[in-house]
């Protein structure tokens, strides 16, 4: 397929042969020290690197908890809302709804 789907990779920021293997592709899902989400800094820092190429740097979580706005002006260009705290919610697909109900962050 021409052009084919973008292939979006997880890069541990905190490890060189990780990051390379993630830049390579056309996107990058970072994750720091395997558990948690990078520092704007370090996105910013990501984006330097990568000159002004046409790179996806997509990051998670939830509005509620952080600013999407804030990690797209550190370079971020995807913000996927993701609500792991939903699987402990007495009815996870209600919660999700209701985040759909409540709009964009």
């Amino acid at each position: 397929q021409q052009p084919r789907v973008p292939i979006w990779c997880v890069g541990a920021v905190d490890k060189p042969k990780s990051m390379a293997r993630a830049l390579r592709w056309d996107g990058l899902l970072p994750q720091y020290n395997g558990t948690s989400q990078p520092t704007l800094q370090q996105i910013a820092a990501i984006r330097e690197q990568l000159d002004g190429r046409d790179y996806d740097i997509v990051i998670e979580g939830e509005g509620s908890e952080h600013s999407p706005r804030v990690w797209e002006d550190a370079g971020a260009t995807w913000w996927i809302e993701s609500m792991w705290s939903a699987v402990n919610e007495v009815d996870a697909v209600l919660a999700a709804h209701d985040r759909l109900v409540a709009g964009p962050p």
